[in-house]
């Protein structure tokens, strides 16, 4: 279930019907749509050490910029937005789906499942069409 969050996503059409959105560009806006739901419970900083910590633990496979712990929200995920499209799309999605999977599972360690779940679903809408519902697993 956490996957097919994750999936959707990352799979936001552009507004207006535009197509399909560039993967360095939904990456960003699922990163920030987490930020915002995470932030009034841990606070900027805490955000900020769980991105580090989720960059830490991609940065073998993807080559991250710093988590800029000390930079605004906004000039932070512009620069994960560049580094993402500097890679090219196949590798700006399978970067994006690795560090939001990274934060996903942090997650489920630190406030477990049923709690990540809510939280993801409330970031990034809830369960698709004959997916189940969070009442379905707990």
């Amino acid at each position: 279930m956490r996957q097919d969050i994750i999936q959707r996503a990352l799979e936001h059409r552009e507004p207006a019907g535009a197509g399909q959105a560039d993967p360095a560009e939904a990456s960003a806006r699922a990163l920030d749509a987490l930020f915002s739901e995470l932030e009034p419970f841990v606070g900027v900083e805490g955000t900020r050490a769980l991105l580090a910590r989720c960059v830490h633990l991609t940065r073998s496979t993807f080559q991250w910029p710093s988590a800029g712990q000390l930079m605004p929200r906004d000039d932070l995920l512009r620069v994960f937005r560049e580094h993402l499209a500097a890679t090219g799309p196949a590798d700006a999605r399978r970067a994006g789906e690795a560090l939001l999977n990274a934060f996903a599972d942090l997650l489920v360690s630190l406030i477990g499942e049923p709690l990540t779940l809510r939280l993801l679903q409330s970031a990034w809408g809830g369960p698709a069409a004959g997916e189940p519902t969070l009442e379905n697993i707990e």
